[in-house]
């Protein structure tokens, strides 16, 4: 007997060369037999390829050319791939401001703190003022970290480099308080 309209496929797994999925017998026959299987789709080979590209002439008239080749193998469709590119332009086309700090993490508990509690990517706020008269009081993103141990392990140096929360690329969003184009923007 042909069982075909009891059967459901559901837990649907696609990958690039494969497909993974579950079968569901909802008869009240225990026991079916599968004689056939069929998963259809499209062929994509690397051979495939349609080269997109976004040029800055601004930034390059500033700057200099600077190329950048995305090791992508494959993206959904040609628009996305010019969605993509168009973002890259839109966020490298400038510098990236970066900001160097350093600090000592034995001099303090709350030193200590920091220098373990940290990670990349971490948003922090950094105020530099008063004494360090550097009129800094913003929301800045970790983007790398370095120990300098020396001394047998009793002086520890820490150094982030940190972009800027606001603007540019670093619109996150936040969650309570982000609002769309005003302090956060679509990423791609």
């Amino acid at each position: 007997t042909d069982m075909s309209a009891f059967i459901s496929v559901y837990g649907i797994s696609k990958t690039v060369t494969q497909m993974a999925f579950t079968l569901k017998n909802n008869s009240n026959i225990t026991t079916v037999y599968l004689t056939t299987v069929k998963a259809r789709g499209d062929a994509v080979f690397r051979t495939d390829t349609t080269i997109m590209q976004s040029i800055d002439s601004d930034s390059q008239a500033v700057y200099g050319e600077r190329k950048f080749t995305a090791d992508t193998p494959f993206m959904p469709s040609i628009w996305e791939a010019q969605s993509w590119c168009n973002y890259q332009i839109q966020v490298y086309s400038n510098p990236i401001d970066v900001l160097t700090m350093s600090f000592n993490a034995n001099i303090s508990d709350a030193n200590n703190s920091q220098m373990t509690d940290r990670d990349i990517s971490d948003r922090v706020t950094i105020v530099a003022q008063d004494d360090a008269a550097l009129g800094i009081g913003a929301d800045f993103f970790i983007e790398e970290i370095r120990h300098t141990i020396t001394e047998g392990g009793q002086f520890h140096m820490v150094q982030w480099k940190m972009s800027p929360a606001q603007g540019g690329y670093s619109q996150f969003w936040k969650l309570d308080s982000g609002a769309l184009n005003v302090s956060t923007v679509p990423s791609f």
